[in-house]
């Protein structure tokens, strides 16, 4: 269910579901409820090389630190494993529980994480699994901090969440208005927190997957069909563009273009600068967090139904 990660030889990815046995509602106290594992595959033949269970969900994606496999997982617990052969080096609960979320390294020696139940994003040093800081100037009712990657400039970390425009714990389809926000690296502190649009929300993957580029934050939104500039630094708003579908995963950025996938099943290339629409495609499927990769002048992305598309550059610009 995660993201894949490589490494000397070895294709290492998360097992779990996103199951929440939470039968009395509100936020979820744990994920997954099947086998949770990770699990190290043989890059060139696909054979087992090692398999660690998990306590909680293997969903989120793991990260290679300092030389040790860092993970936060459905249980709300850090854990940190030696790579090459799965043995566990630490296992430490931060109370706060990831979904979808990511470890993403933010130096050589530490990573951040994000979570809910105690909604929170938290950096943590890859070593020994310390908690170097923990940030929760989130509202109470605010969802979507654990369900995506977060991203960071090494200066700032960026991630998005949803909060009900009427009520608390809003439940599915009610009016959300989504929230773009940076941390400071270094203390966890709040540095800004900006509203963007609104719409109903979604099951699933309530917040859209963040990314910086050259001192400015690419994001969707999983609520409403809109693709947002933001000023890394300010949070001033540089531009926004109006499109089919929300998106929830990540912009790829190359030679000023902004290419993306929506839940309309429209692939999209705007002007990074300036929003401004050059062509769109569309397709028979929903893209949906499978985020997109270029290879050379091909755009690679996953799709909702299972399907792989690979298109070249130029078809998506309409040229």
């Amino acid at each position: 269910m995660s993201a894949p990660l490589l490494y000397r030889g070895l294709v290492i990815v998360g097992e779990g579901n996103a199951d929440t046995p939470n039968p009395s509602g509100g936020k979820p106290v744990h994920v997954g409820t099947g086998e949770s594992a990770m699990i190290a595959f043989d890059e060139r033949s696909g054979a087992i090389r090692w398999r660690t269970a998990l306590r909680g969900s293997g969903m989120p994606t793991p990260a290679i630190v300092c030389g040790v496999l860092v993970h936060h997982d459905g249980a709300g617990r850090i854990t940190g494993m030696d790579p090459m052969s799965g043995r566990m080096l630490y296992e430490r609960d931060v109370h706060s529980v990831a979904s979808m979320s990511a470890a993403v390294p933010l130096d050589k020696t530490s990573f951040v994480t994000s979570g809910v139940l105690h909604n929170a994003v938290l950096r943590v040093d890859g070593r020994n699994g310390a908690v170097v800081w923990r940030s929760d100037p989130f509202p109470n009712d605010a969802s979507g901090i654990g369900d995506c990657p977060l991203a960071s400039d090494g200066e700032r970390v960026f991630g998005e969440y949803v909060v009900p425009e009427s009520g608390n714990n809003a439940p599915i389809g009610q009016s959300v208005r989504e929230h773009a926000f940076a941390l400071d690296a270094r203390s966890g502190a709040l540095l800004w927190d900006v509203a963007l649009e609104s719409g109903p929300l979604p099951i699933n993957n309530q917040a859209g997957i963040p990314v910086v580029k050259d001192g400015v934050l690419y994001v969707g939104g999983a609520a409403a069909p809109w693709a947002n500039a933001l000023d890394a630094k300010s949070g001033r708003v540089i531009w926004k563009t109006q499109i089919y579908g929300p998106v929830k995963g990540a912009f790829v950025i190359k030679d000023g273009i902004a290419y993306f996938g929506d839940l309309s099943g429209a692939l999209w290339a705007l002007d990074a600068g300036t929003g401004a629409k050059l062509g769109d495609e569309s397709f028979p499927t929903a893209f949906n967090v499978g985020s997109p990769i270029i290879v050379g002048d091909t755009l690679v992305i996953g799709s909702f139904t299972g399907s792989v598309y690979a298109l070249p550059l130029d078809s998506i610009r309409g040229k």
